[in-house]
């Protein structure tokens, strides 16, 4: 018998090794515990690093928020200015910014917003245009008062995300 069938032999009913300090900490961890807000499936953060240097799938059904995401071009400039006094116009810098209720989800939050989704709806760069595609949200997302999925954005248009009001600017403000 060699030594690895020995070793292997006298492992079985007996606790795993202590896992050396560090990153393989965190990994023995996550083997037990979910990531907290899993959702059905179990996701525990060791699953989850991957996906962030992933490139998101393009084949993910008619949704166009998944696409690569990107900087925007420098030569292309767009704000989403609120209507109320709450906050400060908001520029624009990736291919694809989700707005939302939750910080951890989105690249524009919303938080004191009880009817907006945890992913709402997302703003989208691509050949040269902006859209905005409502991501399957509960409460829906309106463009000049009129409910849509997915709608080509234009300078000037008030984007309703819940009880907030947003306006899209195309170029320097």
């Amino acid at each position: 018998m060699d030594s690895e069938s020995n070793d292997k032999s006298s492992h079985k009913g007996s606790m795993p090794a202590a896992a050396p300090a560090g990153a393989d900490d965190l990994e023995a961890i996550d083997q037990l515990v979910p990531f907290e807000g899993a959702g059905q499936e179990r996701r525990t953060r060791q699953s989850l690093v991957p996906l962030l240097d992933a490139p998101l799938p393009r084949e993910q059904g008619p949704t166009m928020a998944s696409t690569e995401i990107g900087p925007l071009p420098p030569a292309v400039e767009a704000t989403l200015e609120f209507d109320d006094a709450g906050g400060a116009p908001c520029r624009l810098s990736k291919t694809v910014t989700v707005i939302g209720r939750v910080s951890s989800a989105s690249d524009l939050v919303l938080p004191w917003n009880e009817e907006v989704s945890r992913e709402h709806a997302a703003i989208l760069y691509s050949e040269g245009r902006f859209f905005l595609e409502d991501l399957q949200s509960h409460n829906g997302t309106s463009v000049n008062d009129a409910r849509i999925e997915r709608v080509l954005l234009r300078s000037g248009d008030r984007i309703r995300i819940g009880a907030q009001v947003l306006t899209f600017r195309l170029g320097s403000s």
